[in-house]
């Protein structure tokens, strides 16, 4: 039994879930279908197609329909543009070349499927993917040392591999003084570090201390446009390094300021869209080694004072000996 088609080309296509477009050469939209213009807008028709879907005011590299149109073949892209309410919306698209009876390229039929829920799926694991292998990095190179200032130094380039910063320091906190106290810098160019940036920062004080006081993440985009950066001595010498923007990540262990981590880039917003869990997450990471690192010092130097006072002890009753002194029956 043959099926027996009575709705016409244009109710068909409106039928389809998938978005439908006709564009011309000049890259206008002819056509759409209701698909379509559910998530792009009722007044697409006659505007560039550049213009409603990435908001760009030419055309897209890598568009699929300048690709068809150039070869005379299909083409395919995955595409990141924008829904009618300004969401980024991800899609697979399929353009294909339209011929006039002639056989010239008059303009392209794009269909476009929504594949935004796969793509976020997907951004998700990796997000996790990248933060797992970013974190046992840093916990194998951590581990693999003991010695405080190994930690700190270790701890600091892996941090600048990860964020892609040019440099970083770390301070800790010294209760008894209130300060942050530089313990380690470190630069990916042969560029000498200023003093003006290596001195101590007061707890509350400009960026790096307004940081550590409120135990948050501080983004800078722009360097120069910070009254508490570009207004200081320490600010000062971060412009004259070349630098446009800072993130500042404090170090804390059981809700206990251990320090800061302050990591900087040439470029302007380099941070702006950093992500602020993973960056907490090694800051969590550095402040775990770094306790650990004080308590084997403590005990270190607890051994040691031990060890003297056996060896003082030892030493006595050596001398004490050497002169005849009986010490069991002196008791008795």
């Amino acid at each position: 039994m043959k099926l027996k088609l009575e709705w016409s080309p244009a109710r068909l296509l409106e039928s389809i879930t998938d978005g439908i477009s006709i564009q011309d050469l000049d890259m206008r939209i002819c056509y759409a279908n209701r698909a379509h213009m559910d998530v792009f807008g009722e007044d697409i028709v006659g505007r560039f197609c550049y213009e409603v879907y990435e908001r760009r005011t030419e055309a897209c590299d890598g568009c699929p329909v300048s690709e068809c149109l150039a070869t005379g073949k299909p083409a395919t892209a995955l595409r990141v543009g924008f829904n009618k309410r300004g969401v980024p919306w991800f899609a697979d698209i399929v353009a294909t070349p339209i011929r006039n009876p002639g056989g010239d390229i008059v303009g392209a039929v794009e269909t476009v499927r929504n594949v935004t829920d796969r793509k976020l799926i997907e951004q998700a694991a990796d997000k996790r993917h990248r933060e797992t292998a970013a974190l046992a990095k840093i916990a194998m190179a951590l581990n693999t040392h003991v010695n405080l200032q190994d930690i700190l130094d270790v701890a600091l380039e892996q941090a600048i591999d990860i964020s892609g910063a040019v440099g970083g320091l770390i301070r800790l906190f010294d209760e008894a003084s209130g300060l942050l106290v530089t313990r380690t810098w470190r630069t990916t160019t042969n560029q000498s570090i200023s003093k003006k940036i290596l001195p101590s920062q007061r707890l509350g004080e400009g960026a790096v201390g307004a940081a550590a006081a409120n135990l948050e993440v501080e983004i800078i985009n722009d360097l120069s446009r910070n009254s508490e950066i570009s207004g200081t001595e320490h600010g000062r010498g971060l412009l004259e390094l070349g630098l446009n923007s800072m993130v500042i990540v404090p170090l804390v262990r059981k809700g206990q300021l251990v320090g800061t981590l302050a990591l900087g880039s040439f470029e302007r917003a380099k941070f702006e869209n950093a992500d602020e869990g993973l960056l907490s997450a090694i800051a969590g990471q550095i402040s775990i080694s770094v306790e650990n690192a004080r308590l084997l010092e403590a005990a270190r130097a607890q051994a040691k004072d031990l060890a003297k006072e056996v060896e003082a002890k030892a030493l006595e009753l050596a001398e004490l000996r050497k002169h005849g002194i009986n010490l069991e029956k002196s008791q008795d």
